[in-house]
């Protein structure tokens, strides 16, 4: 039996829906017992959410969207640049993170300090490729086609870094398998903070590869309070950087190896700490790292951003990003839906 969403009612239907729709391009929607096929008229609304931000940051109005930004660590000791194709953030030393950079983004950076373009790939794949992941450029040095000469290594560390801003503080391993990451932040508006990644091993069936799910946080806390989310009672902490985003894949990838498991990273989920859409910048840049061939190789159909469905920001992630979508509904009425998430985002009416 299938639902359906028409018009802001529910219909129930005795033909089970083959294949879930939805206005919205990507968007995933579950549910555990049923298929479920929704189409929503979608509505802005922001009259909550700036009340309840205000509680916990600075608010400011950036294309007819209200946002919160709560900053921890010393006032200026970040600043953030833009090149034309990604953020250029530098860390509290003054030095570019590199991590930060899309692919394009380090090309152009890479011929403003007069290298060739080439010298990005080389960079990139030192940073993100296979049993590479370098932490710092000594670690690229050596007598191989592919390593950094001493005068390039010269040339670029007083310029930038190659570190992700995070410090892997604590692995806490559960019965079934799942371990969770803890990471100590240590640039950016969430400084001082500690963050979570957790590796969820995927059990196959005899015969078939398992495999590893890698659930990501995009932010120190959460705005959004959710009455059901622990980490919406924390508020917001602090945006993560694109560069801490795509560490946590990284790190999860170094250490995996550190401990001899070659299960792969197949899958990516946006469903740690922190609403994505609410950092849609560093998540847009983050996803387009992950996929990249040459790099970290994702596939943007295993990377899967949810939200609870901050309208503006589901739009532009639709036109710009080619990763998958999950909106969280938890409930069939705005009422019920407006008590159990607290901000303003999709309407069911």
């Amino acid at each position: 039996m299938a639902t359906h969403l028409v018009s802001g009612s529910f219909q129930v239907s005795s033909k089970p829906a083959r294949q879930p729709t939805c206005e919205f391009p990507h968007a995933l929607l579950h549910n555990s017992s049923s298929h479920i096929s929704v189409s929503i008229n979608l509505k802005r609304r922001q009259r909550n959410f700036r009340d309840y931000a205000s509680k916990y940051g600075t608010i400011f109005r950036k294309s007819s969207t209200w946002t919160s930004q709560a900053v921890l660590g010393e006032p200026g000791s970040l600043e953030i640049s833009r090149n034309n194709s990604s953020l250029e953030v530098h860390d509290k030393n003054g030095l570019l993170m590199l991590k930060g950079l899309t692919f394009e983004g380090l090309e152009e950076w890479c011929v403003s300090q007069g290298e060739k373009p080439s010298r990005a790939l080389q960079l990139w794949r030192w940073m993100y490729y296979d049993n590479m992941w370098m932490r710092c450029f000594e670690d690229a040095a050596g007598s191989s086609s592919s390593s950094f000469g001493r005068a390039f290594r010269d040339k670029v560390e007083p310029l930038a870094t190659v570190d992700g801003g995070l410090e892997l503080a604590d692995v806490h391993e559960a019965s079934d398998g799942t371990r969770k990451l803890v990471f100590r932040v240590s640039e950016g508006p969430a400084a001082g903070g500690k963050v979570e990644a957790v590796l969820i091993p995927i059990l196959r069936s005899s015969g078939r590869k398992e495999r590893i799910t890698l659930c990501v946080s995009s932010q120190l806390g959460c705005a959004m309070n959710c009455q059901f989310c622990l980490t919406g009672r924390m508020g917001l902490g602090g945006n993560l950087l694109t560069a801490q985003i795509v560490e946590q894949l990284v790190e999860a990838r170094r250490y995996l190896a550190s401990v001899g498991d070659k299960t792969p990273i197949t899958n990516v989920v946006f469903m740690g700490m922190g609403e994505p859409l609410h950092n849609l910048d560093a998540v847009l840049a983050a996803t387009s790292i992950f996929c990249h061939p040459m790099g970290l190789h994702m596939s943007h159909n295993k990377i899967s951003v949810s939200t609870v469905g901050l309208v503006p920001e589901m739009e532009r992630f639709c036109r710009e990003s080619s990763a998958q979508l999950a909106v969280s509904l938890h409930a069939t009425t705005d009422e019920v839906r407006d008590w159990i998430v607290t901000a303003d985002t999709l309407s069911t009416s």
